[in-house]
């Protein structure tokens, strides 16, 4: 019978080591990376100094964890606010994969990117380095991951080396039966939440071999924040109705196709940028989530030119949700890593005939007049104004409906947070 592989993801900001130590019942925990390091082979990158150039097969990459991305939002786009982060999930996913072989592995690497295991690692590698690259004190993104093995559980070493090459994981040992790991794994989160996730783990099988997480998380302020006079009260008609809402005005740039048209806005500190969206008035916000694709995400941004603006009006929004993400991954091609017959683990370890039963994910974010914050914790369970006169009027947006934002790298234009405001104000 096939046992039980927990797999938590996580947004959190905080990476450290644990060194051996004993728990209050006299119980190890240690890490499992003691006597492993970064190989040589990986490379350091320096991204302040501007010499750092991608590559095409980088890029190759780029498309398709953007691809997925699109097919995840579009698969848990509905009623209700969502917001989710397909980078958390490309690195657990990723992480997991590591272990994999056969046909299990091919489809974890055909719907993450289309891709080689070795690029999927390395260009996640890569690009969780330069979005942490100009971290400050007061803004930051963040990613972490940590796996939590039972103490029955034999690791391969090369699945090891691969997590000490790439992710930088804290890897640990654990009783897992005991409840008390679960709060530990809850402090982690919260610890490296800003304290904002705080349940993302529920009660484990207590036949689980292990539990995975990733943590990433983003804060930063607006190029330019809004003023108080830039701040009104206004109606936005969501699907729960008209609610007032305290909405944001400013000139942003434009960018527009036949079916969508919006804004992007910049960061002050990161490589990162925020994209707002509203369809056509023909289409719903989730009849446009589920019809984004690559190439539709390309036109928006390549239609950004740098004289085209215009006046947007963007209410304030704050969400938090929860996502059951196990159906979704199975729609979307993973589907052997969540049988129990077929699901092909053997490069993680020889104990047992491990497969994924359960991946679930926290997310919020906060958008205001200062700037923007979003985290997510994802748990995967593996188991046994008018013109002036002479002047070019520009476009005029309100965001008063359901609308899709997008926060993403500024290079590749990987989405790390999305999602769809749908019911916004009091």
């Amino acid at each position: 019978m096939k046992r039980i592989l927990s797999v938590i993801l996580c947004v959190v900001f905080v990476l450290s080591f644990a060194a051996c130590k004993k728990d209050e019942n006299g119980r190890s925990e240690h890490s499992l990376l003691g006597d492993y390091e970064r190989s040589d082979s990986v490379p350091e990158f320096d991204f302040t100094s501007g010499e750092v150039e991608v590559t095409e097969e980088y890029m190759t990459w780029a498309e398709g964890v953007a691809s997925f991305s699109f097919s995840l939002l579009s698969e848990v786009a509905g009623d209700e606010n969502v917001v989710i982060s397909p980078l958390s999930v490309a690195n657990v996913m990723a992480v997991l994969a590591n272990g994999a072989e056969g046909t299990t592995l091919k489809e974890l690497r055909q719907t993450l990117a289309g891709v080689d295991l070795d690029l999927i690692n390395a260009s996640l590698y890569y690009l969780n380095s330069r979005l942490s690259a100009f971290n400050t004190d007061s803004a930051y993104f963040k990613t972490a991951d940590s796996l939590w093995f039972d103490d029955s559980f034999d690791v391969k070493a090369s699945f090891l080396q691969a997590v000490a090459n790439f992710y930088d994981a804290e890897v640990m040992r654990v009783a897992m039966a005991d409840r008390a790991v679960v709060d530990k794994m809850n402090e982690w989160i919260s610890d490296n939440t800003d304290g904002e996730i705080t349940d993302a783990v529920g009660d484990i099988d207590p036949s689980s071999l292990a539990v995975a997480v990733n943590a990433v998380i983003m804060n930063d302020e607006w190029v330019t924040a809004y003023t108080e006079a830039q701040m009104s009260e206004g109606v936005f008609h969501g699907k729960e109705g008209d609610k007032t809402a305290s909405y944001m005005t400013s000139k942003e740039h434009y960018i527009s196709t036949a079916y969508a048209k919006g804004f992007v806005k910049g960061f002050k500190n990161l490589p990162l940028k925020f994209a707002a969206i509203m369809p056509t008035d023909d289409m719903s916000a989730e009849e446009f989530a589920e019809k984004l694709t690559v190439a539709r995400w390309q036109a928006l941004l390549d239609s950004q030119q740098a004289t085209s603006f215009c006046v947007a009006k963007l209410p304030e929004f704050d969400m938090y949700t929860k996502s059951n993400l196990t159906d979704t991954l199975k729609a979307l091609g993973i589907e052997k890593a969540f049988d129990a017959d077929k699901a092909d683990f053997s490069n993680l370890s020889n104990t047992g005939e491990p497969y994924i039963s359960k991946v679930t994910q926290d997310a919020f974010i906060k958008v205001g007049p200062l700037g923007a914050k979003a985290g997510s914790a994802t748990v995967a369970l593996v188991a046994p104004g008018a013109a002036k006169p002479g002047e070019v009027e520009i476009p005029q947006l309100t965001f008063d409906k359901p609308f899709v934002f997008v926060i993403y790298d500024n290079e590749s234009g990987v989405p790390v947070f999305m999602g769809i405001v749908n019911n916004t104000g009091k």
